[in-house]
């Protein structure tokens, strides 16, 4: 598969990782098929500078979010929510529309809203499919997730990690799993 990357840019930017990109064109040699790949103009943006470069660092790419309002809970909900659906093919605009209804509706009575365990698995998976510098992401849609957020002990807890233990190593032939527990505090 060749790449050519669109660019609006006369001069490249000293920063690879600039995202003044429009697009990358895909030739796929086998069928012929030319697509313009434009995910990346979803991702956040990394804070680089004319003179510096700071796409190698791991964390300090987006910042602390810090406070934010209902609105933008709810703005970020909204979006994430579009596009776990556009994935569902079964999915009716009646079912779309109830779940954002939900959605609203708790983001501003407390702030927040509770994920479904699918929205969490497809959240986690989309984590893993776009985080570059993962050797193991060829495996992100293999991505399996348990829901432990109801357990309230230290010995429930003990026994979900050992029953996640048990699936993940599946007598040494390794699976991905994700397990998602209660969040500190709750």
């Amino acid at each position: 598969m060749l790449i050519e990357k669109i660019t609006d840019f006369a001069v490249p930017p000293k920063c690879p990782f600039a995202q003044t990109d429009l697009g990358v064109k895909l030739t796929n040699y086998t069928s012929g098929k030319r697509i313009t790949d434009v995910l990346h103009t979803r991702s956040e943006k990394i804070r680089c500078s004319e003179d510096s470069c700071k796409g190698s660092l791991m964390t300090g790419q987006s910042g602390d979010p810090g406070y934010r309002t209902k609105g933008e809970i709810l703005d970020e909900a909204l979006k994430f929510q579009e596009l776990y659906w556009s994935t569902m093919k079964t999915a009716s605009p009646e079912d779309l529309s109830n779940r954002m209804n939900e959605i609203t509706e708790e983001v501003m009575r407390i702030g927040t809203y509770t994920m479904k365990l699918e929205e969490m698995e497809f959240g986690a998976k989309m984590a893993w499919r776009n985080a570059s510098r993962c050797i193991g992401r060829i495996q992100w849609n293999k991505l399996h997730a348990q829901d432990y957020r109801h357990i309230t002990s230290t010995k429930e807890m003990f026994e979900a990690i050992c029953k996640h233990l048990e699936y993940a190593t599946n007598g040494g032939n390794i699976r991905s799993e994700r397990l998602f527990l209660i969040k500190s505090g709750d």
